[in-house]
């Protein structure tokens, strides 16, 4: 084959396929698949992982922080306030972890400070069923 007929092929002469592109059906299937690994504590956010026995985010090292304290925007701040400030024991990549966790865990934008509102929730029903 020339450089001419070749043009377009991989190294075993197929022609390469499209990327499959996704539905909105593909799309929210795969949320909804990420969110149940989510609620059943499946997934780790750096060092953090919800534990859905106690409905806690932990930290490898122990610290936990206890989603039925966290009632308003106020609260997850002061938490997120709390952790940034254990410069010592959290690193700066923790910090967004836990945020990333929290964000994945309540939907911060819908639950917490959508338009910049503050707002109050209860964590159960933001959670919706877990699995212990």
């Amino acid at each position: 084959m020339t450089a001419a007929t070749t043009k377009g092929r991989s190294p075993s002469g197929r022609t390469p396929r499209a990327p499959r592109l996704r539905t909105g059906v593909d799309m929210f299937k795969a949320y909804e698949e990420r969110r149940d690994r989510v609620r059943a504590g499946k997934v780790r956010w750096g060092k953090w992982r919800f534990r859905p026995d106690n409905l806690t985010v932990e930290h490898d090292d122990g610290y936990y922080i206890d989603l039925e304290r966290m009632h308003n925007s106020a609260g997850v701040l002061d938490w997120i306030a709390q952790v940034a400030g254990k410069e010592l024991r959290f690193t700066a990549a923790d910090v967004g972890h836990l945020v990333r966790a929290l964000d994945e865990l309540i939907e911060l934008q819908a639950h917490v400070c959508s338009f910049g509102k503050d707002r109050e929730f209860e964590i159960r029903k933001v959670l919706g069923p877990v699995k212990s």
